[in-house]
């Protein structure tokens, strides 16, 4: 933006003194309101034929930056995968041996059945701890834990109150936590 001095004051200057006709600084004003300022350019009145075309240029302008924008994201991400892969063959002896997993298909698995449904526990001491409870206990905490019932689910799966599965539930988890520390 082009500034100049307003040498001749037409009007009162900024501290409210008369300088008409002396020779002073008013202050800056920018170049469009000069009388050196360019005037605005005319614009062309669109007809609709005119403004069907523009529409369209405007939108193919705004697919192609979308297209480019996207690309280059593309780019940067291919970029940093790149930066950060490692090739198996550039890795040490134990980065490898940290990446191996083994799976366990067959380990001994002791099940328990309830509602017609097969329950699986793997570990050792909790199915132990387990098959220690009556068989009406172990029934609320396999429904409890495994199923995640509510008691009042569970009461009405097994015909008895609430109350008396909420009962049951606790004392068995404290019969159970009795038995697998005396187990350790």
């Amino acid at each position: 933006m082009k500034i100049f001095f307003w040498e001749s004051c037409q009007n009162d200057d900024f501290f409210g003194v008369s300088n008409r006709g002396k020779k002073s600084f008013c202050g800056l004003m920018p170049a469009a309101l000069s009388r050196k300022a360019k005037k605005p350019e005319r614009r062309l009145r669109m007809n609709p034929g005119n403004h069907e075309k523009f529409t369209q240029q405007s939108f193919d302008s705004y697919c192609k930056r979308v297209a480019k924008i996207t690309a280059l994201k593309c780019y940067d991400e291919i970029k940093q995968y790149r930066e950060r892969e490692v090739t198996l063959s550039a890795m040490s002896k134990k980065e490898l041996i940290s990446l191996i997993t083994t799976d366990k298909y067959f380990t001994d698995e002791y099940s328990f059945s309830i509602l017609g449904k097969n329950i699986g526990v793997s570990d050792y001491d909790l199915a132990e701890a387990l098959s220690g409870l009556p068989a009406d206990r172990r029934d609320i905490i396999l429904m409890s834990y495994f199923f995640e019932m509510t008691d009042r689910e569970i009461a009405e799966k097994l015909n008895m109150a609430r109350r008396t599965v909420a009962y049951r539930r606790t004392s068995s988890l404290k019969e159970l936590k009795n038995l697998l520390e005396s187990e350790e």
